[in-house]
């Protein structure tokens, strides 16, 4: 009975024992970088994978509907590896692979993408890369305008029909040549090495701290610019007529602006415009290909004053 007694306290002893261990295990496994040794055996903690990093080649706007875009990924990675390249564009979508049967690459350099920019109109393209773990970045976020191709020339052949007369074949009058040819719109002016200055010349109600201007809604406000051209060693105003589009930036969507396009008379360029949302503005100038340049102005619409009680209207006096 004495030896049972002994048993019972040896058992009741080695329980409390492992339990203040296990405890402080626990205790210890809380910090981010600890390691836990428990009878020759380690638990490592490892930080928290930081997503995949990189750049996108290959981009081209305008781009013409229907056509490929050959885009090239460089990429890395420190933690997991690379897993995977994903590009989507107006409803398309493609998917490059990374991984091997063994292991993931830390980087890589080059890596083909091809993918359809989809029908005409403005398109967000989005190049993203994950590692092996899921961490996801985003290597590209840009708007990228799709035009309509130029239909090919095409070789016309008439053919006549003699109507017969006595046996002999009665050729058709021949048509008079047109009086007034059709003229072919010129060309738009070639700018090289464009710059494009815009700013916003009218006052505004104030501005954020970050610097962006606070606009009233539904007033009007100009906006006013140039657009100048490297010729030889000197730079001069863009040629008259130059068009310059305007677009707008709500959100994650980019859309061409009500304005359409301003053009360049005198040297310089000048619009207003009125706006009941903040977005962003862009002027962009771009030509057959040459350099593309653009310019955005981010504007904030000022909430409405409710404490502000002049506009009410005054009650009848007595």
């Amino acid at each position: 009975m004495t030896q049972i007694r002994r048993t019972s306290r040896r058992l009741r002893s080695t329980t409390a024992v492992a339990a203040v261990m296990v405890a402080a295990a626990v205790l210890v496994s809380s910090s981010a970088q600890a390691t836990v040794t428990f009878r020759s055996s380690s638990i490592a903690l490892d930080a928290q994978d930081s997503a995949p990093s990189g750049a996108v080649g290959g981009v081209q706007s305008p781009a013409e509907a229907g056509s490929t875009l050959s885009l090239t990924i460089d990429a890395s990675d420190t933690g997991s590896g690379l897993a995977s390249v994903q590009a989507s564009i107006g409803g398309n979508t493609a998917y490059v692979s990374l991984c091997s049967d063994r292991s993931c690459p830390e980087a890589v350099s080059n890596i083909p993408l091809s993918i359809e920019v989809g029908s005409a109109g403005s398109h967000m393209l989005l190049v993203t890369v994950t590692d092996a773990v899921g961490n996801t970045g985003t290597l590209l976020e840009a708007p990228i305008e799709v035009l309509d191709p130029i239909p090919p020339g095409s070789n016309t052949v008439t053919v006549g029909i003699s109507a017969m007369h006595g046996g002999q074949p009665v050729e058709p009058p021949e048509e008079p040549p047109h009086k007034h040819p059709l003229k072919e719109p010129p060309p738009p002016p070639v700018c090289p090495s464009p710059m494009l200055e815009m700013r916003l010349a009218s006052k505004p109600r104030g501005y954020t701290r970050e610097g962006v201007p606070v606009l009233r809604r539904g007033r009007r406000y100009r906006f006013t610019g140039r657009l100048t051209c490297l010729h030889g060693h000197r730079r001069a105003s863009a040629p008259d007529r130059t068009p310059v589009r305007v677009l707008y930036k709500i959100g994650r969507h980019t859309f061409p602006a009500a304005h359409g396009t301003m053009l360049v008379h005198g040297g310089s360029l000048s619009a207003t415009f009125r706006f009941n949302s903040s977005r962003t503005i862009i002027f962009r100038y771009s030509q057959a290909g040459g350099e593309d340049v653009e310019v955005r102005i981010s504007t904030v619409i000022a909430r409405p004053d409710h404490h502000n009680h002049r506009g009410k209207r005054r009650g009848r006096a007595r």
